[in-house]
């Protein structure tokens, strides 16, 4: 006899019972309401425009006197400056690292 025939003839699943909905009175009207959270329009604020590097950001008006943010040194800069510091050394090779970091340092520099 298999495990199978021991245990039964399966049940079918139970089928959900439709609710019908409560209807509404007054007073769930009133607590739906007071619960829904309202729309406040905030305050707008006065922007500038302001370009950094071909890109367009907005400043806030009242603070016009803060520093532009620096964008990262790109691959191509540091590498362009890298290899004029291994050019005026004559083309000696084995310093590439010393360069690299070089590079990287003066153009965070601004220099």
């Amino acid at each position: 006899m298999s495990v199978e025939d021991e245990k039964g003839p399966r049940k079918a699943p139970a089928k959900k019972k439709a609710v019908a909905p409560a209807k509404e009175g007054a007073a769930d009207k009133k607590v739906k309401a007071a619960a829904a959270p309202k729309a406040v329009a905030a305050p707008k604020k006065k922007t500038a425009a302001k370009s950094v590097n071909g890109t367009v950001t907005a400043v806030p008006a009242h603070a016009p006197d803060i520093p532009q943010l620096r964008t990262a040194p790109t691959y191509e800069q540091i590498a362009e400056r890298a290899h004029a510091y291994f050019v005026n050394r004559g083309c000696l090779h084995g310093f590439h690292e010393e360069d690299w970091f070089q590079a990287e340092r003066d153009l965070w520099a601004g220099l």
